[in-house]
């Protein structure tokens, strides 16, 4: 079969500037489909490398015929942010032209299937999809940044699962899915010997990539458009630390991202050599319970724990030393306020008041916790 590759060029940002999202699409259309992109966050690079990976591997096996879905990568997500530098570090969490993250505020279909729905308006599952890319393509964003996000949404809402590949700063790999969503996150989490999924509440607020699309196809679910067998699923994975570039990593996650298109039969692995079984056992966290431990005071901080590590309430995971302190050696020490797992140790040496320090996963919800709460606010 052929593979296509499709460039979409951007608004410029300024006269002779211009980025481009590259695409690349295996298999047939119509048929059962996977969207995978990285770099959403243009300074978090290993999934860049996972997906150079994974294309050799779909290369390979689209000129032996084994791929029997359709399977679309975007192998970088925002040029945009990967080209904002300053001294040669990349910075590309957020938008230079307004200070957002470039994981939020995607484009919604909130109003249109209420719309859709008011109508009586009775729609397959493929006519939704038309129905969503119509909508898209009656938008006109009025930044490059808009018109990327215009773009990405439209290409992900045409697909069954939607895979949006991050990383953190230091972390074990974990996926963060929707609550409805468990069972698939689970399942996704066993192909890529993920341990940790946290599930976030359904309708997460901030827009972010995955929830737009995973909230469209629940409010079609609750409003009896579609069953539930038919709804999208869609998930962020994070890939370990962001000084995790390196070919075993890339590899392995690779590897898992191919046996979970097996699993999905999208991919035709009956001749292929599968990875073992997942032994070790996931386990599912509600995001409402996660705590996020900030910094008490600004100083240096020094780690007492890794990511991985189970802490117990009130035992001591980190220390900031002071560097203007009238008491020489002055230390404050940072405390867990729960029992958990810790998954994510956020900010190395200098720190300031507030800064998040650490993410601690758990399964005691606290009074003073927030429902509501995402961690993708932070």
């Amino acid at each position: 079969m052929a593979i296509t590759k499709t460039r979409i060029p951007l608004p410029g940002l300024y006269p002779g500037v211009v980025h481009e999202l590259m695409v690349l699409q295996f298999g047939t259309a119509g048929s059962r489909s996977i969207y995978v992109q990285a770099g959403l966050h243009a300074d978090e690079h290993p999934g860049l490398l996972v997906l150079q990976h994974l294309i050799e591997m779909l290369k390979e096996l689209d000129e032996r015929n084994k791929i029997q879905g359709q399977i679309t990568i975007v192998p970088f997500a925002n040029p945009i942010g990967m080209s904002q530098r300053i001294f040669d570090n990349v910075l590309g969490r957020f938008d230079f032209s307004n200070g957002e993250n470039f994981n939020r505020n995607f484009p919604c279909f909130d109003a249109l299937i209420t719309q859709q729905l008011g109508a009586g308006v009775k729609h397959s599952v493929s006519d939704w999809k038309s129905c969503f890319v119509s909508h898209l393509d009656s938008l006109s964003p009025s930044t490059p940044t808009g018109a990327m996000k215009r773009h990405l949404a439209r290409l992900a809402i045409q697909h069954d699962i939607v895979l949006d590949l991050h990383c953190d700063i230091e972390c074990i790999p974990h996926i963060y899915a929707s609550h409805t969503q468990a069972d698939q996150a689970v399942r996704l989490s066993g192909a890529l010997s993920v341990p940790v999924v946290l599930l976030e509440p359904d309708g997460a607020s901030g827009r972010a990539f995955d929830n737009i699309y995973s909230n469209a196809w629940r409010q079609l679910e609750l409003n009896g458009a579609i069953v539930s067998e038919q709804r999208g699923f869609s998930a962020t994975i994070e890939l370990r630390g962001k000084a995790d570039v390196n070919d075993y990593w890339a590899k392995v996650d690779a590897t898992g991202l191919l046996e979970f298109m097996i699993q999905e039969n999208i991919v035709d692995g009956s001749d292929m050599a599968r990875r073992d079984a997942h032994t070790a056992i996931t386990q599912n966290y509600e995001l409402a319970t996660a705590s996020q431990i900030p910094c008490p005071v600004a100083g240096l901080v020094t780690y007492k724990k890794r990511p991985g590590d189970a802490v117990s309430e009130g035992e001591v995971i980190a220390e900031v030393v002071h560097l203007d302190s009238d008491c020489f050696g002055e230390r404050t020490a940072v405390h867990s306020d729960c029992d958990g797992l810790l998954v994510i140790r956020q900010v190395p040496g200098l720190v300031r008041p507030g800064q998040r320090l650490a993410l601690i996963a758990s399964k005691t919800r606290l009074p003073s916790w927030d429902g509501n709460h995402s961690l993708l606010d932070a």
